[in-house]
Order: structure tokens, then sequence, then C-alpha cells
């Protein structure tokens, strides 16, 4: 099979576990990159000697010789630069956030659907073997009609200890925060599984100071009509990040527990369910997703339409909605 050249906008420790990640994967080549900070470049070289470092995201786009390219800068930035991939007529795997402003955002997917840009999120519970393992247990039956669903997520610091390098907006308000960057994973996965969202009520705890990110979240939402109730926090464990998100049904409950582990539960108790193990090491069965996809074959990669629906229910519950 053919090498995947893919040119990387952004590469802060997000651009950067992607640059090592494509490495490891041995159908990517990562040739070329852009970030603001010469320490962020630097790093990345050490990742991939050669790569070339461009003097703006226009002269990476305008290359000639991508088949990627992929956007890691913060969020308030991603419409834009997948809009320069775009005029190219570049495919573009972009990170979530999709955005933080809905009418760009929007804008972008009318675009994408309107000229057929080829377009992807890198929303990771897409590929994942738990997720496919819970939808196909959800279609056919094994634990009976769909009756509702729980996500919950705890930090002891926001933002973790590996992401302090992107702190400066991680930390923020006005881009970050855990339920941009974490609860928009589990709400696409919900939407995945159980269909379209809407929020009902949605509680959010601010600290003091208006630049920092919340701290607490209790909201209540539907996916596909069927009620899911969702709580985050920061500072209430001892461990780095938890999380767990629980479909129940008339017959039992599947649980996905810290990303990759799926367990489904009867009367006996909760069980590993063994298929659903991800033995490929980080990121690969995603990577393995982009590749098929570019390789124009099936796969299930998040599409903008869907992050954009993410993003909407995130806005809102952030925006707080009384019940």
């Amino acid at each position: 099979m053919s090498v995947l050249r893919v040119g990387v906008i952004g590469l802060g420790i997000m651009g950067r576990r992607m640059v090592q990640r494509m490495l490891d994967h041995g159908r990517f080549q990562v040739v070329a990159g852009w970030d603001p900070s010469a320490e962020a470049c630097a790093l990345a070289r050490e990742l991939a000697p050669g790569l070339a470092l461009e003097p703006g995201p226009e002269a990476l786009v305008a290359r000639g010789d991508l088949d990627l390219v992929y956007v890691a800068s913060p969020p308030r930035f991603h419409m834009a630069q997948a809009g320069l991939a775009f005029d190219r007529g570049l495919p573009v795997l972009c990170e979530k956030p999709l955005a933080v402003d809905h009418a760009e955002a929007a804008a972008v997917v009318a675009r994408v659907e309107g000229e057929g840009h080829r377009a992807a999120v890198n929303y990771v519970l897409a590929s994942a073997p738990a997720i496919l393992a819970m939808q196909r247990l959800i279609a056919e039956g094994e634990i009976g009609a769909v009756r509702g669903a729980a996500v919950s997520v705890g930090f002891r610091e926001w933002p973790r200890p590996w992401q302090k390098g992107a702190a400066p907006w991680l930390a923020g308000r006005a881009e970050g925060g855990f339920t941009r960057e974490v609860v928009s994973h589990f709400l696409f996965a919900l939407r995945r599984l159980l269909g379209p969202l809407e929020v009902i009520q949605a509680t959010v705890d601010w600290p003091a100071d208006p630049a920092l990110s919340e701290r607490d979240l209790l909201a209540t939402l539907t996916a596909g009509g069927v009620g899911v109730h969702l709580s985050g926090h920061v500072g209430r464990i001892a461990a780095d990040d938890k999380n767990e998100m629980v479909v129940t049904g008339e017959r039992g409950a599947l649980r996905l527990v810290d990303w990759r582990h799926l367990e489904m539960a009867d009367r006996g108790g909760w069980k590993p369910v063994r298929e659903a193990k991800d033995s490929s090491g980080p990121g690969m069965a995603q990577l393995d997703a982009v590749a098929a996809w570019l390789d124009r074959g099936a796969h299930p990669l998040a599409s903008f339409r869907e992050a954009l629906d993410v993003q909407t229910c995130v806005e809102e519950m952030l925006a707080g909605v009384e019940d």
C-alpha cells in the first residue's frame, strides 16, 4: 500500500502525539508541519528529523505533495485552517472540538457538504473496538430495549498533567475545559449509538476567575429520545483521569470504563466483553480508519456534521439550561 503523506498544522502536545502515532503506524509519513512556537517545532523535529517546517499554514497546504492535512491547533483556528486545505482540495482531519463559534462551524459544514470536501474529526471513540462492540450488541438486542444512559468524568486537576503545554488555552473559558475536551467524546459516542442529542437541563459551576474553565457540570439530555444523565468535576478524586459511560437496557447494561474497557452486566454482574479489547496500541485503530478513509474505503470516522451537533450540545450545556 502507498505511503500517505501528511502535513500537520499545530505541533503542540496533540500534534506531536499524532506525529508519533503516525510514525509508529507505518502507513503515514509526516512530511511537513507548522506551529507559531519555535519550541514546539523543535520538539516535533526531534520526533521526525526529516520534517519540513513551513513558515505558515498557507505555505503548508500549498506544498503540492500532501494526502492529508491534520489540524491540531487551538479550537478558534480550526475552521479557518481547515478552509485553507479545502481551498486546495485536500482532505482534512481536524481535532475536536470542531470549533467554539457555532456560526463559523455551521458555515464550514455547509461548505464541506455543498462542495463535497473530504473532512473528518478526530473523535477516537468512532473507531474504538469497545464502541463498535457496543453498537453491535445494542443493535442485536443483547441488553434489550435501551432505557437510559449515564456519563461520569472526573479529574484530579485540569488541565491534566500531560496537557500542561496546552494550558494557556485548555484551561481557559473561551476555548478549553473538560466538557469540550473530554465530555464531547462521550456525547459523540452516544449520538452514534443512540441518536441525536438534545439538552434538557444543565448547571455549570465556574471558578471565581472569569478566565478559567468550568469545574463542575451536571446535565440531563436525551440521545435518540433516551434519557442521559451527565456529570463532570475537577478536584474531587485522587486519580488524574476517571471516566465511565453506561447504557442500560431492559435486560442488562453495557459499561465503558477509562476509554477502552467494555463490560456487560446481567443478573450475574459485570463481565468483560472480550471482543472489545483493543490490543493495537493507543490511536492505532483510529489511524487504521484514517488510512481506510484516504484509500476511499469504508470507515467509522466522525463527520464534520456529527462534530457540529456535538459542539452545539456542548456549548448549550456550558451556557446553562434551565429545565
